[in-house]
């Protein structure tokens, strides 16, 4: 009788290691699947775009030299690399 119970309760803990394996798995291959989409449609440009941008924002008011003009054309490469961004995303969807 104890042995029975302690090959049930083995039985139970394989199955529920290989289900955890399995899981762990499948969870591996989404994120691959998602980073490979991601680079394909040049996803990581566009946010590296994106950072450099900031970074240039951040020069140019630390040094005093963001002009009205410096500032409008900045805005607008931000918010053409943020729309960039959105249809990458979309596309994955």
């Amino acid at each position: 009788m104890k042995r029975k119970i302690a090959m049930n309760i083995l039985l139970a803990g394989l199955i529920l290691a290989a289900l955890y394996l399995g899981f762990i798995k499948y969870q591996d291959y989404q994120s691959q699947k998602y980073l490979n989409d991601f680079r394909v449609l040049k996803g990581e440009q566009t946010v590296e775009k994106i950072l450099s941008l900031y970074k240039e924002i951040i020069e140019y008011q630390a040094t005093y030299k963001l002009t009205p003009k410096n500032s409008d054309h900045l805005v607008y490469e931000l918010l053409k690399s943020g729309k960039q961004l959105k249809e990458i995303e979309e596309k994955m969807r």
